[in-house]
This record gives structure tokens, C-alpha cells and sequence, in this order.
């Protein structure tokens, strides 16, 4: 499981770490919905590349894009695989990855403004880190998974 924990409150810098001993940090960027960051090491950035779309970027490179879909599904893209990053139900801010007609995980809201995501080791972790920083950047801020403030991209009317 894949535990994303806010540094304070006062502060968009989160540390993560999993049961397989990944570990690294990511800092939002102020009213916005792109991140950057650490996972073991490695440098990532997490930033929009349209009005619905966002990328993570290794090194100059794309590996996972993300297009946000009607009622708050983000569609993405990781190398071969394709998913679905959807809520549970209506009234529930945990949100399910899927393939095709199988639910891989979930991720929700943890204590303290944390984020866990409980999906198999099959998923890589840079696609898990990338679904749940697309989780905290993009929740609905009327909702109890918005850990870090006013939703900054609208993806209701898509």
C-alpha cells in the first residue's frame, strides 16, 4: 500500500512511501493542480498539458498521461496499459482503478490530509504514484478527498 502523508497543513509538501520501501516527496505547486517530486530518487513532474489533460514527465519524457473523462473519471495511459481512475459512488470520495471490467484498487483520504492507495504491485510505482497525485491534485473540493484545498481543475463539465 502506497502512503502519501502531508507535511502540514500550512504547507502542499508530501512524503510518500509503500511496503515495498519506495519512498520520496512531493511538493504541489500554489493553486494549481501540478506537482513535482521524488520516488526513489528519481525526479518526476506531474503537470497539465491541456484544459483535461495531465502528464508525468521522467527526464524529459512522458510515461503516463492522464484525460479527464465525464463525472470525475480520468482516463490513463502508462506504457501498454490504459486504466480508469473513477470515484466508488456518488456520495463516497474514494475513487477505484480499473482495467477494463476489473477494479485494481482504490485510493482515498487517509488522516491528516494523507492519501492511501491500496493497489497490487503489478501497477508500477511510478503509475501509482502518478494516480494518486492525480487523486490529490484533482479531487473535488466539495468532497472529503480534497486534502489540499480548492480544486483548481474542472473536470465536471468535460
Amino acid at each position: 500500500m502506497l502512503e502519501i502523508e502531508r507535511i502540514s497543513r500550512l504547507s502542499a509538501r508530501y512524503t510518500l512511501h509503500d511496503d515495498e520501501g519506495h519512498t520520496g516527496s512531493w511538493a504541489r505547486r500554489r493553486f494549481r493542480e501540478e506537482m513535482d517530486g521524488d520516488l526513489d530518487g528519481e525526479r518526476y513532474e506531474l503537470r497539465r498539458e491541456r484544459r483535461n489533460r495531465l502528464v508525468l514527465v521522467h527526464s524529459g519524457r512522458v510515461l503516463a498521461t492522464a484525460d479527464a473523462g465525464k463525472r470525475g473519471r480520468w482516463m490513463i495511459s502508462c506504457g501498454d496499459s490504459t486504466y480508469v481512475l473513477a470515484r466508488k459512488s456518488r456520495w463516497r470520495s474514494e475513487m477505484e482503478l480499473r482495467s477494463g471490467e476489473k477494479t485494481l484498487g482504490s485510493i482515498r483520504r487517509a488522516r491528516r490530509g494523507g492519501v492511501l492507495c491500496d493497489l497490487p504491485s503489478e501497477v508500477s510505482p511510478a503509475a501509482r504514484a502518478f494516480a494518486t497525485a492525480n487523486f490529490i491534485a484533482c479531487a473535488p473540493a466539495n468532497t472529503k478527498a480534497s486534502p489540499v484545498g480548492p480544486k483548481a481543475f474542472n473536470n465536471s463539465r468535460t
